[in-house]
């Protein structure tokens, strides 16, 4: 009998192993292939039936606000004590774990010359009235050729862009009631082909890609643990407008059965280039945080099908105290249509450093791990809540993880850089 016991148990140890340790470099994942998209057309997304109900709810349900706030208190608990204990001590160098496969220009300290630009339309899109369930909001936008699309834990608000010799958009300053004028959805209604009968939806992030000229947006449903995808047909939101809309679940990696719940997905950041559309974010587990990377085929997603190949990028033991890889992964946008990699961004559990993964691909188009790197910057602290003209509360300045992530090719120069920004404490 035990002859039958041990090889299982041996089995159950090393798949739960496999969770707590980076994706090695040169490697690529098992895919997971999710269902196919459902397509549906704007218009039937407005005024949802079950949209309809879900709207009423708190944004916190009773069922997940508890298991949020624990996962989240152990984990920033266990980094304070992590951080204390590493500034104690005398670091060392950190070496990259392969060569950097960024330009030479994507990393360097450049000044940009000349006055900061003015800021000409400046407009109050979405407020906490127009769709009362999501608090705080997480607001995120994009610009595409002739729209700009403005995301919150609230909704989706489509705005047209001013033509150049138009007034600019503009709205009263300071607390108002005055909106935008905008083709506005909430997040349940928009994502009512994928809803559980007790779904709720938040964190979106969206982003316009200028190679397939279409605009895509992640989310996700807290109660189920699923990651929600949404890909127009074209470069242009109206009612006739159409999607594809794909869900998968959140927990890809091996997890330990014995836990009293699977990973939990938090803030899905997004990126989108040449040959993939990528995920980045923090899976909460009961005595560990994964920092995972989702490479999604492109080519493939653009047609309805869902091919995803996850990686972990970066974990948290709270068992053993193994801290490496990037916290809070972004995807990287990147719209150079000669790109062949992809690639995320995040920083060091140090707070001492920017780290950027790239990912290569093979003859089937399949991605691959290809190098990891560290460009050091000065040390920073986690900034404070800042207060807001007109607001009752301060902005949650969250922690010091990257918002978004681009590269960019400078047309006058040539030259290739990464833009990212964040909040910090100095």
């Amino acid at each position: 009998m035990k002859q039958k016991i041990y090889p299982l148990l041996i089995l159950c140890l090393l798949l739960f192993a496999s969770a707590r340790s980076q994706t090695p470099q040169g490697k690529t994942p098992k895919p997971y292939y999710g269902k196919a998209g459902i397509v549906k057309k704007f218009s039937d997304l407005k005024n949802a039936p079950l949209a309809a109900r879900l709207r009423k709810s708190p944004y916190d349900t009773p069922a997940i606000k508890p298991i949020r706030t624990f996962l989240e208190d152990k984990y920033v608990n266990f980094i304070k004590k992590f951080r204390h204990n590493a500034a104690a001590k005398s670091r060392l160098p950190q070496k990259d774990e392969g060569e950097s496969t960024l330009p030479a220009s994507a990393v360097s300290n450049e000044k940009s010359g000349g006055s900061t630009q003015q800021i000409w339309s400046n407009f109050l899109s979405i407020d906490f009235y127009e769709n009362p369930i999501g608090w705080p909001p997480d607001p995120n936008g994009a610009v595409g050729p002739t729209q700009v699309i403005v995301a919150s834990n609230n909704g989706l608000k489509v705005h047209e862009k001013s033509a150049v010799t138009s007034a600019p958009t503009l709205t009263p300053k300071g607390y108002s009631g005055v909106k935008a004028k905008g083709l506005f959805i909430s997040l349940e209604e928009f994502f009512s082909p994928l809803l559980l009968e007790n779904s709720f939806i938040g964190d979106p992030h969206i982003r316009y890609d200028r190679l397939s000229k279409r605009w895509i947006m992640v989310a996700i449903d807290f109660q189920n643990n699923i990651v929600l995808l949404a890909v127009s047909n074209g470069d242009r939101i109206t009612t006739s407008s159409t999607f594809i809309f794909y869900a998968f679940d959140a927990a890809l990696f091996p997890y330990d059965p014995n836990a009293p719940f699977p990973p939990l997905i938090d803030y899905p950041k997004l990126g989108v280039d040449k040959n993939a559309v990528v995920i980045g974010g923090n899976q909460f587990g009961y005595d560990s945080l994964t920092n995972v990377g989702y490479v999604i085929d492109k080519k493939k997603f653009l047609n309805g099908q869902l091919v995803i190949y996850p990686f972990q990028l970066g974990v948290v033991n709270y068992l053993t105290g193994e801290v490496n890889g990037m916290y809070t992964p972004q995807g990287v946008y990147n719209d150079d249509p000669a790109g062949k990699e992809s690639f995320f961004a995040g920083i060091s559990y140090f707070q001492d450093g920017l780290i950027t993964t790239g990912l290569k691909y093979n003859a089937k188009h399949q991605p691959w791990l290809a190098a990891t790197t560290t460009i050091p910057v000065e040390t920073f602290n986690n900034p404070k809540d800042n207060s807001h003209p007109g607001s009752l509360t301060n902005l949650d300045m969250l922690d010091t993880r990257l918002f978004e992530a681009s590269i960019y090719k400078n047309k006058l120069t040539g030259k290739t850089s990464l833009w990212t920004a964040h909040a910090i404490g100095v």
